[in-house]
């Protein structure tokens, strides 16, 4: 279930879902029991908690919204769980992550979050590093021990986790600030290269770059 989970609610990331089947709201919402699912398929304009893959104490935030006969789900938010109220099964949602997973949660004691962008350097020509001809290959995203851009100088020293997962990074960045992202060349901070090496696109990147 774990596995499901994971990339069902990091799916609902990059695309929305209209007219949600049963089954299909089961599978992000494995903490709820058939009553409570019940309940949400007959509920017009709700939002809706579901349990966090990697930190301690957050939540997604899901939307249910109906207009005329078409639903879509929809993610709203992730935050801290005492930072919201006015959501449905966030004691459930909690209580699941504790229950199934909770070795495997970890606290987040970092003190901001940014991204990370693997792409080319852009040509001569291209007008800016988000040049249509230089897409990004994949955004990693990273929690680091800083808490002000600033005071970065070496973004291998300041990792704490890294993820491709946009699911864990907004895990990442829940109640601590976003700070600006980097887009850099080669050669890139060694405590990403686990994860640039498991992207086929990322490694591309990396693979031209360094020849």
């Amino acid at each position: 279930m774990v596995h499901s989970y994971k990339e069902r609610i990091s799916a609902i990331y990059e695309e929305n879902i209209v007219n949600p089947t049963a089954a299909g709201i089961a599978s992000l919402m494995p903490h709820l029991n058939m009553e409570q699912l019940n309940k949400l398929l007959h509920t017009d304009n709700v939002d809706v908690a579901c349990p966090p893959l990697k930190v301690a104490g957050t939540i997604h935030v899901l939307s249910f919204t109906t207009t005329g006969n078409k639903v879509v789900l929809s993610h709203l938010q992730t935050v801290r769980s005492y930072d919201i109220s006015d959501c449905l099964f966030k004691k459930e949602a909690i209580d699941y992550a504790n229950r199934e997973w909770g070795s495997r949660l970890v606290s987040n004691d970092w003190k901001g979050m940014m991204t990370y962008s693997v792409q080319k350097k852009p040509s001569s020509e291209a007008r800016s590093w988000k040049s249509k001809d230089n897409p990004i290959a994949a955004k990693i995203y990273l929690a680091v021990s800083q808490g002000r851009t600033r005071d970065i100088k070496d973004l291998d020293s300041v990792i704490m986790m890294a993820t491709l997962n946009p699911a864990i990074g907004a895990e990442f960045q829940a109640s601590r600030p976003m700070l600006l992202g980097y887009s850099w060349e080669f050669p890139f901070p060694q405590k990403i290269m686990p994860l640039i090496k498991n992207n086929n696109e990322a490694l591309k990147v990396v693979k031209s770059t360094s020849s």
